[in-house]
């Protein structure tokens, strides 16, 4: 998923923080719009 880049610790983590919390939203937004749709 991720290349070894000669990238600093706190880049990395920030970034995977980044998409976990987009990832995260989208599954919020997902079940949100599912359940109002009921």
């Amino acid at each position: 998923l991720f290349s070894p880049a000669p990238t600093p610790p706190s880049a990395g983590m920030k970034s995977f923080a980044a998409s976990m919390g987009g990832t995260l939203g989208i599954v919020l937004a997902s079940s949100l719009v599912l359940s109002l749709s009921r």
